[in-house]
């Protein structure tokens, strides 16, 4: 039986504690996410919460082209949800462009994690506007 491993999270308000500040605790705890999404939610489809914790569970598990190959069980935890949850949120994030999935398969045939390519909403526009898609 495995059991999670305890956090040691500083206590708030401890002076003496040097993570009891933000500047303290938070030397680099952070990944990166389209500003747009955040700023200018009109700019894509309406994301539910759950599609949305799904983009940006994506977002803190991509490389700096944007690509990303976490288990869907791996998304699931990380946007709190079901794994069927996360998979009906991955379709339609691919529904809506927001991302690009290629199943991805072992040497010996078995599934592996699959390839996610997220792309920002500003992509999706500009390819609308040339007629394209999003086949990079």
């Amino acid at each position: 039986m495995s059991s999670k491993p305890k956090i040691n999270r500083p206590r708030l308000g401890e002076p003496e504690n040097e993570h009891a500040t933000l500047n303290g605790a938070w030397k680099d705890p952070f990944f990166r996410m389209p500003n747009e999404i955040i700023d200018y939610p009109e700019s894509c489809s309406k994301l539910s919460t759950v599609q949305f914790a799904v983009y940006v569970v994506l977002c803190r598990y991509a490389n700096k082209n944007g690509q990303a190959w976490p288990h869907y069980q791996k998304i699931a935890e990380g946007a709190r949800c079901t794994r069927r949850a996360a998979i009906n949120a991955v379709a339609y994030l691919e529904e809506v462009k927001l991302l690009k999935k290629t199943r991805q398969f072992t040497k010996t045939g078995d599934f592996a994690a699959n390839h996610y390519v997220i792309y920002l909403p500003s992509q999706i526009q500009e390819e609308e506007e040339k007629g394209g898609e999003n086949e990079n």
